[in-house]
């Protein structure tokens, strides 16, 4: 894959990964780690696509080859340690999409550099010189590295999408179809509760079971609140707000908050 179609496919993995990012934060944005993590490639992924644009425009083909894998591994490098970071300072637990994604651009970068040595330090296939030509030297690694690159992105954003946890057993899109369906079967301003209760209910159910036991409580609350609601039209949203948000947290927090554990003690 030359350089200008490698560029064109960004650009699309790119739009991608933002529609993926809009999709966590208008409906799922409960789930604090999909949140982290797509945010993360997306800003990673907008920093390299123009860094490389501006870095090897102008450069000749053997220029290019010199530093372009160097780009990518830093990227993939970066994707990895900035979601693993982030959710360390924000207190966060990871999940697994989180995980999956952190492991896979390592392996990503760890592929950038076995390119850059074939392409420049030494040729894998017979261990001669480097395949610095791409008529001449072009073989199978090649081809194999661009259709992995574009499936490693194709993974990305299917992880994203997929459930938290197998126990939930709701996929990605649930969380849309049942804010519609809410939107249409009970009072406009109790429907954005029922869908983050949705989505906070599998978020909980992919926590041990510890976290899993004090999120589901809240949430119970949360919707007894939001049937006397419906029923009576006393407005309690900021209350259900609360409990969601209580159960959000503690299904994601790396520890358990601190006015919980002394109640137990």
């Amino acid at each position: 894959m030359n350089n200008l179609t490698a560029f064109l496919f960004d650009a699309a993995w790119m739009i991608a990964l933002c529609l993926v990012w809009l999709f966590a934060y208008v409906y799922r944005r409960d789930i604090r780690s999909n949140l982290i993590t797509s945010a993360v490639v997306l800003m990673v992924f907008i920093i390299n696509h123009f860094a490389t644009k501006e870095l090897l425009s102008g450069l000749r083909y053997k220029e290019q080859i010199e530093i372009q894998y160097h780009l990518w591994a830093i990227a993939c490098i970066a994707i990895s340690g900035l979601t693993l970071g982030v959710h360390y300072v924000m207190n966060c637990r990871l999940l697994w999409a989180a995980k999956f994604i952190a492991c896979l651009m390592l392996g990503e970068a760890a592929f950038n550099l076995i390119m850059h040595i074939d392409q420049n330090w030494v040729g894998l296939n017979d261990l001669g010189a480097a395949n610095s030509s791409w008529k001449k030297d072009y073989w199978w690694l090649w081809s194999w590295y661009s259709a992995q690159s574009n499936i490693d992105n194709a993974l990305m954003v299917t992880a994203l999408l997929l459930p938290v946890s197998y126990r939930g057993k709701r996929l990605g899109m649930d969380a849309f179809k049942n804010w519609f369906k809410n939107a249409l079967n009970f009072n406009a301003r109790s429907a954005d509760s029922y869908a983050r209760i949705e989505v906070v209910t599998e978020l909980a159910c992919s926590a041990d079971a510890e976290r899993r036991a004090y999120a589901l409580e809240l949430i119970r609350s949360a919707k007894e609140l939001l049937a006397r609601q419906d029923e009576t039209s006393i407005d309690h949203r900021k209350a259900v707000s609360a409990l969601i948000d209580a159960a959000a947290y503690i299904s994601q927090a790396d520890k358990l908050p601190a006015a919980i554990c002394e109640n137990r003690a």
